[in-house]
């Protein structure tokens, strides 16, 4: 008989605040890490959430004005303009010691699997050797790579690539739960999610309700990111970088094929790049 468990859901600040749910982990749990503003955010404060949200007005007059094939590879130039940072850098130590205790780890990200003009062919493997850089590697859970069929996604393919799973901008994140725990041959008994996005956790949360009774879930929305909120860019240094990426995606998709997302899943006032 189904033992159905009711799911739990957490915010935190900080990352040891979490501690505790992982602690109880165990060879039988999943932990699935969001990217983007749970793992690591862009090392120059220009491409942040909180710039972009402190001169919306300068960001709206170059970005609203991108068509939605140019909206969708700007969102992917904010990542790849700077390095990469650790959001906190307690993060490889506490993503190591899960796995040394045998707990499955794996990274799901609202980003393409495939490439951003010339510039990036393929922007799944970029994002593992960024991870790698700072310390962090899922790959021993699936150390290669697999895009998932998903039906409406042919120009948009979601899948994994040595770890990390990438789906797209118009799957779902819970959505391509079946097609995880398939691809890497482990159906878990527990499963916590940590991301920045409550609708990602929901996503996941309401998808394993459904289709795995039995799972334990707990969900922990992460503000982590408020921890470097008060990191701003000038004005005049954010305005010339916003235009100058604003442009390369004009160009970009002059130049070369690109995948469209969906037309709704991409919201400017939330800045929805890859969560």
């Amino acid at each position: 008989m189904s033992q159905y468990s009711e799911p739990i859901i957490v915010k935190v600040k900080k990352i040891k605040e979490a501690l505790p749910y992982f602690d109880e982990a165990n060879q039988n749990t999943l932990v699935i890490f969001d990217i983007d503003s749970t793992l690591t955010t862009p090392s120059d404060p220009c491409l942040r959430r909180f710039s972009i949200k402190k001169h919306k007005d300068i960001f709206d007059r170059y970005v609203g004005q991108l068509t939605k094939k140019q909206l969708y590879i700007f969102t992917h130039l904010l990542i790849l303009q700077s390095p990469s940072q650790l959001v906190e850098k307690e993060f490889p130590k506490v993503i190591i010691r899960l796995q040394k205790r045998g707990v499955k780890t794996i990274a799901c990200t609202a980003s393409t699997t495939g490439n951003i003009g010339n510039i990036v062919k393929n922007f799944s493997l970029w994002r593992f050797h960024e991870l790698k850089k700072l310390g962090i590697d899922f790959s021993s859970i699936f150390p290669g790579r697999s895009l998932f069929p998903y039906e409406g996604c042919d120009d948009d393919m979601p899948g994994i690539e040595r770890g990390i799973v990438g789906c797209g901008h118009k799957v779902k994140k819970g959505m391509l739960f079946d097609k995880i725990v398939a691809h890497v041959n482990f159906t878990p008994n527990k499963v916590i999610v940590i991301d920045d996005k409550m609708e990602n956790i929901e996503s996941f949360m309401n998808e394993i309700k459904f289709r795995y009774p039995d799972v334990k879930f707990i969900g922990i929305q992460y503000d982590g990111m408020q921890l470097l909120s008060s990191i701003y860019a000038s004005k005049s240094e954010f305005e010339e970088k916003i235009k100058v990426l604003a442009d390369r995606a004009v160009k970009i998709c002059d130049q070369y094929q690109v995948h469209t997302p969906h037309p709704l899943s991409i919201k400017l006032d939330e800045l929805k790049m890859a969560g």
